[in-house]
């Protein structure tokens, strides 16, 4: 009679359970938050366990969304693509990558990352249709990108489509694009590469160099104001 109770107690605490995280799952579930600074190393724990508990959540979508202040539109974009770096190096399949969204929020003094799990029948707390201005006023030249920087922890970052999308906005700006190779046919091959790559965007908004100052095979890219 003991072991009857005990097993009826089991299903009934089993039960209730269940209809918790039902009740739980029909939510919308703030998972982090992380920022203003952001570690390689914590930034790409912190999602994988964003992305861990997502797929464990049935019916659900995970959203993760920026905010910062209008001066860190840059550190916005590489937070936005980072998190698309780290979802290709953790999922191969489409339908699992379909299962997140990243938000581009409103602005804000600070900058922060909230990672939600959102039921897909529930309505989320925060806008998820806004788009920030990616408007890049410069009056002198900026280095965006030096591939001798890479090789940490860091998710990684699609530089040249972000690249693309901000010329393709910034009609006022140009890239100037230094790839180091010792030979020249090393240099034209590389050319040819990126400018198939770029193809959406005006070939006078681009200009490309060859230097032999750094490591074979890295290049640079500086955003630069074209001159009136």
């Amino acid at each position: 009679m003991k072991k009857i109770i005990n097993q009826f107690i089991f299903i009934i605490l089993i039960a209730c359970f269940q209809i918790c995280f039902a009740q739980d799952s029909s939510k919308a579930v703030l998972v982090d938050k992380i920022g203003p600074s952001f570690g390689c190393c914590d930034f790409s724990a912190r999602l994988d366990n964003w992305f861990g508990s997502v797929s464990n959540t049935p019916n659900s979508i995970g959203y993760a969304v920026i905010r910062g202040h209008k001066n860190n539109l840059l550190q916005r974009i590489s937070l936005k693509e980072m998190i698309y770096g780290q979802l290709r190096f953790r999922f191969i399949e489409e339908p699992e990558k379909e299962k997140f969204v990243v938000v581009e929020g409103e602005l804000t003094e600070d900058l922060s990352i909230e990672l939600w799990i959102v039921s897909k029948k529930s309505k989320t707390p925060f806008e998820t249709n806004t788009k920030w201005d990616y408007s890049l006023p410069l009056n002198k030249n900026l280095l965006y990108y030096d591939s001798s920087n890479d090789g940490g922890t860091c998710p990684d970052i699609d530089r040249v489509k972000v690249i693309a999308e901000l010329l393709q906005v910034n009609q006022n700006l140009r890239a100037n694009v230094v790839f180091y190779e010792n030979k020249m046919n090393g240099f034209r091959k590389r050319k040819v590469e990126f400018l198939k790559e770029m193809n959406v965007v005006s070939q006078d908004q681009l200009r490309f160099y060859r230097s032999t100052q750094k490591y074979e095979g890295h290049f640079e890219v500086w955003l630069v104001p074209k001159k009136k």
